[in-house]
């Protein structure tokens, strides 16, 4: 122990501490079993930790309610920012993680709690898909439920910003033309104003679909 004690990088540590919590505690759990079991045992355990909280969070992955930043296009965060508009009627959603058979649970939980939340004034949901980068066939499924169920409710489903693979994925499976393309838009505004009625809403929709559909299926 003493002679590793000139080893050890405080730096590191404290860099850890103020950046990642999480990455510290693991930090501190491998260098206190390398020094009581031993080297192998101790970069095992760490080895173990890593990989157990890779799962974690791919299974449990960051998502956000959004609300309307005042005067503008822009959608924030409601837990992090104050005085956004937050319409009872309208229940925007960020996912940051790929969508697949690990999260869908995780996923389709959120969405359940924030319709409780909202109530019985309720009446469509925008995913901004732009931060989900894949998707699988049990995502899909669990999507096309949603989609049966939110209808039985009459409340209507809506997706912007989905990404080229994401797309292909929707089109082969036939979800786009169940859901509706006119439920595909660019943006969580454009999307806003087509449930909305506005005419230049729904013109500025119809002359984008090129870019919103478009599929290489």
């Amino acid at each position: 122990m003493v002679a590793v004690f000139g080893l050890i990088d405080t730096k590191e540590a404290l860099h850890l501490w103020k950046t990642d919590r999480t990455d510290f505690w693991m930090l501190m759990v491998t260098f206190i079993a390398t020094l009581g079991l031993g080297i192998e045992q101790g970069i095992g355990l760490g080895v173990v930790l890593s990989l157990a909280m890779v799962v974690f969070r791919t299974t449990r992955p960051h998502a956000a309610r959004l609300g309307k930043v005042p005067g503008s296009s822009f959608y924030r965060n409601v837990e992090r920012f104050e005085g956004l508009e937050d319409r009872p009627d309208l229940l925007v959603i960020r996912f940051d993680a790929r969508l697949y058979f690990a999260n869908l649970n995780h996923f389709r939980r959120l969405i359940d709690d924030w319709i409780e939340e909202k109530g019985d004034g309720l009446q469509a949901i925008i995913i901004n898909a732009e931060a989900i980068s894949s998707i699988d066939s049990s995502a899909l499924h669990m999507l096309h439920d949603l989609a049966t169920e939110l209808k039985d409710q009459n409340i209507e489903l809506y997706f912007s910003s989905v990404i080229g693979p994401v797309r292909d994925a929707m089109t082969r499976s036939h979800f786009v033309e169940e859901v509706g393309e006119d439920h595909f838009q660019m943006s969580i505004d454009a999307a806003v104003a087509v449930f909305d009625g506005k005419d230049h809403g729904v013109r500025l929709a119809q002359s984008l679909n090129p870019y919103t559909l478009q599929s290489n299926d």
